[in-house]
């Protein structure tokens, strides 16, 4: 069983039966609202949620915000550019020059500043600073087109990182019912607790998910991460924005940042770029994907190959296959130290997270089982890494769909139990039908008391499977023998 999640972005052009194919391999599907209308991500939120029954299986759906996405949005006799070329920048249409969405960012323009145009392909310097507009040098040939993002790695943007479009979407995001929301343009916490307060006026708790993809938010990650519910490492803008031999050493020390506090993290962008339209990966890519695993990321995400790729299925595969084979030579865990783990709060669910794992390598246990309300304690135990499966047992299936999304944690959903025996009994039969766990297998289990009340797991039980079965039906005898 792959412990290591897949994150797959989808567009309403696929087939409900491709769709379908996909579902039985990625483990959360992202809807990117820059692209798109309501009925496109509603076909598709609507075919998940019907895959899921099909396949028998919880998917969690991250919706990403556009953020102030900049684009050329005119262009005037100036399609194509050579280096050395010089074009104009301007808030007002010229003879030679371009226009963006945002053109209060000319103002903030310095003489040396780089202006890159499509990821980059395409850079220029300004070379002059003119009253609104500004004359940019071209550093490399290419076509310019419109809508084509635009890059400014030097300058400090004047832009928000919540717009009013992004607003309007958490309406969409709240009517669809999405399970994770990513912000874009992270640069500082308040970017995190304005959207939180944004989706507290819709009636909308959902974790927020930060996307680090500019070079503001590098020297102030702990505090990011401290406020967000979960990281993605976008390397895509990254390596845009800073130098390209930087990315690597970020992306690690973010995992690593991310390992300490106890928060998930995706890796994302260009994972098997070749794929999208290519039936195999290079071997860089494939060594890319287990280097992430070993770095310890809990999800790795698919963009273009699953999004509009040739080949999303045969994409998946791959990242499935490798995931699998890497995960056999992560190193053998030992029995923990309670000093290596900066997350834990000193409060009873991180102590019992950590004597979990503990007793489950002391006594080599087949899984460790967690009842969970809200999903913290499954993460937890998550960021231990431990060896066996984690399983989360909740009766939400909000929360079962959110711990899709952890490291090696197992969704399985149970009735909602007013006394500890009934859901102990609806565990012992949910585990034994879903799993391949047997009767008389040593689990450690995690449990709150009393039961149904989120933010109370205060018991660990090592349990052999199967002892709660006769419970039922001996309540059920002794209800007929009082009739």
């Amino acid at each position: 069983m792959r412990k290591t999640k897949i994150v797959a972005t989808l567009s309403s052009k696929i087939s409900y039966s491709i769709l379908r194919e996909m579902a039985k391999i990625f483990d959360c599907a992202r809807i990117n609202l820059s692209h798109g209308t309501f009925d496109d991500y509603k076909y598709i939120v609507d075919s998940i949620r019907q895959i899921e029954k099909q396949v028998n299986k919880y998917i969690p759906i991250l919706f990403d915000l556009s953020g102030p996405k900049i684009r050329v949005t005119s262009i005037n006799n100036v399609d194509s550019v050579n280096r050395g070329d010089k074009i104009i920048l301007s808030k007002e249409p010229t003879d030679r020059g371009i226009m963006i969405n945002f053109p209060e960012i000319i103002d903030h323009l310095k003489e040396g500043h780089r202006i890159y145009i499509d990821d980059g392909k395409i850079r220029f310097k300004v070379k002059e600073i003119k009253r609104g507009f500004v004359i940019l040098e071209c550093l490399t040939k290419g076509i310019i087109s419109l809508k084509k993002g635009v890059n400014f790695p030097d300058t400090k943007l004047p832009l928000p990182s919540l717009t009013e479009k992004d607003i309007d979407d958490i309406k969409i995001i709240k009517e669809l019912d999405g399970d994770f929301v990513a912000l874009s343009f992270v640069r500082h916490k308040n970017d995190i607790l304005e959207l939180r307060e944004e989706l507290q006026k819709n009636d909308l708790n959902i974790p927020i998910i930060a996307k680090i993809e500019r070079p503001e938010a590098i020297p102030i990650l702990n505090e990011i991460i401290d406020v967000s519910d979960g990281i993605m490492v976008a390397r895509g803008d990254l390596g845009v924005e800073l130098s390209l031999e930087k990315v690597p050493i970020i992306q690690k020390k973010i995992i690593e940042l991310c390992r300490e506090k106890g928060k998930p993290v995706i890796v994302a962008t260009q994972i098997l770029e070749t794929m999208v339209d290519k039936p195999e990966p290079t071997r860089a890519e494939v060594s890319d994907i287990a280097n992430a695993i070993f770095d310890g990321c809990d999800a790795l995400m698919l963009s273009g190959e699953t999004a509009y790729g040739q080949y999303p299925i045969e994409s998946l595969k791959v990242l499935d296959s490798v995931s699998k084979e890497t995960e056999l030579h992560l190193k053998e865990q030992k029995i923990i130290s309670i000093e290596d783990y900066h997350f834990l709060k000193g409060d009873p669910t991180s102590a019992i997270a950590f004597s979990a794992v503990n007793t489950a390598l002391n006594l080599n246990a087949k899984a460790i089982v967690c009842f969970t309300v809200s999903g913290h304690t499954a993460s937890l135990i998550s960021k231990f890494r431990p060896k066996k499966t984690v399983y989360a047992v909740s009766y939400k299936i909000s929360t079962l769909r959110k711990v899709c999304l952890f490291y090696g944690v197992q969704p399985l959903k149970v009735k909602k139990s007013s006394n500890t025996d009934d859901l102990m009994y609806e565990m012992e039969k949910s585990i034994l039908k879903n799993s391949k766990l047997k009767e008389k297998d040593l689990i450690i289990m995690t449990i709150g008391i009393p039961v149904a009340e989120e933010g109370n797991t205060n018991i660990l039980k090592i349990h052999n499977l199967g002892g709660y079965l006769p419970y039922k039906a001996k309540k059920l005898l002794n209800k007929k023998m009082r009739v």
